[in-house]
């Protein structure tokens, strides 16, 4: 049995005044495939902006609605306030027992607008034409 010798021939080939043509459809080729890339970047950047948007929504709707609870509730606590304050037996003992104030005996009370008065008003000052002499006037008349 022999080995066979296996011979490789060295072959010098000069291309260096070769010059490559363009391919006219691998400009149009790299042309499409990038502008297929931007589009499908955009797409995924515009939905990956709607969910944040979607997200940060979630979050100041959740804010609003404890901003409207706490505001519920501090219109709770003033109006219970607000009726607490107005009660008219505090501010009778208020009255009382701060104040000095008294219930209003029978001849103090004078009532508004029911015409006239009970008792007649003294009469401080008249009219007198021009020819009239000075008369004492009572308080009483």
């Amino acid at each position: 049995m022999g080995t066979s010798v296996q011979v490789c021939w060295q072959k010098r080939i000069d291309n260096s005044r070769l010059v490559r043509q363009r391919d006219p459809g691998y400009v149009r080729e790299c042309a499409a495939l990038l502008a297929g890339a931007l589009v499908c970047l955009a797409v995924v950047l515009l939905c990956a902006w709607q969910y944040f948007e979607y997200v940060q929504t979630g979050y100041r709707l959740e804010e609003l609605r404890a901003r409207h609870e706490q505001v519920l509730e501090w219109n709770r606590s003033l109006r219970l306030e607000h009726a607490t304050l107005t009660d008219p037996m505090r501010i009778d003992a208020l009255a009382r027992n701060r104040l000095g104030l008294e219930i209003p005996q029978a001849g103090q009370m004078i009532l508004l607008g029911t015409g006239a008065p009970r008792t007649p008003a003294p009469v401080w000052a008249r009219v007198r034409s021009v020819g009239q002499a000075a008369q004492p006037v009572s308080l009483t008349d």
